[in-house]
């Protein structure tokens, strides 16, 4: 499975990128949003050996894809994917993340632009779902300049709590997404 952009590649995992995973994934900056057990490179390698079983599943329900540069090395900056297994038919969720060291560069937007577009004209979905920490700014301007709306905050986990933050809740219609794509810019 490949995506093309114009700055990216969005592939399957290898097992040879593991390596670059755990790198950013034990950047301070990445892990500021993640919870004590969504860390550490035994976490990631879990999470790694997840997306490869995914890839061989037949029918595919989950696709978690590497994002890479095309003017780059061939190593993962990020990851992205929509996953319906779980979900009602016609609905996914959608998960991204860009290494720190890429961010304000607008490879999240170009990322996040590709996979609505295949999730929403290849795969055939109705609605996306995402679920961020409510203080992750970052997060919540970029699923707003993508179209997504907020279906309301709900408790997070207790570590969550114990910081005072909560997780927004976000929802995509194929509709929604119709209207914002042609918006949608770098930056």
């Amino acid at each position: 499975m490949e995506l093309a952009t114009e700055r990216l590649i969005l592939r399957d995992f290898t097992a040879d990128d593991r390596a670059a995973l755990i790198a950013y994934q034990s950047d301070p900056r990445y892990v500021e949003f993640c919870g004590p057990d969504e860390t550490g490179h035994a976490h990631t390698l879990n999470l790694l050996d997840m997306f490869l079983r995914w890839k061989a599943e037949q029918p595919r329900q989950n696709y978690q894809l590497a994002i890479v540069e095309r003017a780059g090395s061939p190593d993962p900056i990020g990851c992205c994917g929509v996953r319906s297994k779980g979900f009602e038919s016609g609905t996914a969720e959608i998960g991204l993340e860009v290494a720190p060291q890429c961010w304000g560069r607008g490879l999240a937007t170009e990322a996040a632009r590709a996979l609505l577009r295949f999730a929403f004209h290849d795969l055939g979905l109705r609605v996306i779902v995402g679920v961020s920490v409510t203080h992750n700014y970052r997060v919540a301007r970029l699923v707003q300049k993508l179209g997504f709306r907020s279906a309301g905050t709900r408790a997070g986990p207790d570590w969550m709590r114990a910081r005072g933050w909560a997780q927004t809740e976000w929802h995509l219609t194929a509709e929604q997404c119709e209207g914002t794509m042609g918006r949608i810019t770098r930056s």
